[in-house]
């Protein structure tokens, strides 16, 4: 959750997960495989993303479950900085799940 800004940063994350879902469908009815990554995935996961690049050169897919996006975020304890992230599957927009955690800004995750 983005400390300033609330309405702006909630209005972009909707609008990038809405862009990402249609051109992810309609590149992969062209007959393309899609690979997304996140920042995120190559910092906190590099071994699984490069195993999700050679798997989608390999024409092997990453499990269309693993694909979920952040569509919504809400401060649940302010002081302890824990908030709730709602999700939604790139694929499949009634395919949602939340998940509780503290916030951790993007500089804190690359170190």
């Amino acid at each position: 959750m983005a400390r300033t800004r609330h309405a702006f940063w909630t209005a972009k994350r909707r609008e990038n997960l809405d862009r990402d879902r249609r051109q992810t469908l309609a590149l992969q009815s062209a007959g393309w495989t899609v690979v997304r990554l996140l920042e995120c995935d190559v910092w906190e996961r590099l071994d699984d993303t490069a195993d999700w690049v050679e798997a989608a050169v390999r024409h092997r897919p990453r499990p269309l479950e693993t694909t979920w996006r952040i569509a919504r975020v809400e401060v649940e304890h302010t002081a302890d900085d824990i908030e709730c992230r709602y999700l939604e599957a790139l694929h499949d927009p009634t395919r949602t799940a939340t998940e509780t955690g503290r916030r951790v800004p993007a500089k804190a995750r690359r170190r």
